[in-house]
């Protein structure tokens, strides 16, 4: 799990493949989902920026490094999509 300043929290979801956003107060406000298969077991926020993110996958025994969208991507829960991995996020070498 990674936290972001402003309290939002990067969350591994390892059986969903995918890594979910939570508020402070447990609502989710976005769904970033990774390849099938991907297995993601911890993130962290990337060393230059917090639009990046540092993601172990278990099934690759990899470490991937996934840049999200611009600032200001993320919508509220009411609002909210679902950002499949090609659309949203590049999964980049580390």
């Amino acid at each position: 799990m990674a936290v972001r300043a402003d309290g939002a929290s990067w969350v591994a979801l390892t059986g969903g493949d995918r890594l979910d956003l939570v508020g402070e107060t447990g609502e989710i406000l976005d769904v970033m989902v990774l390849p099938g298969g991907t297995l993601p077991t911890n993130v962290c926020l990337g060393p230059e920026s917090a639009n990046e993110l540092l993601v172990t996958a278990a099934f690759h025994q990899a470490l991937l490094r996934i840049r999200l969208p611009q600032r200001g991507w993320i919508r509220q829960a009411s609002g909210g999509r679902r950002w499949g991995h090609q659309e949203s996020a590049r999964v980049l070498p580390v």
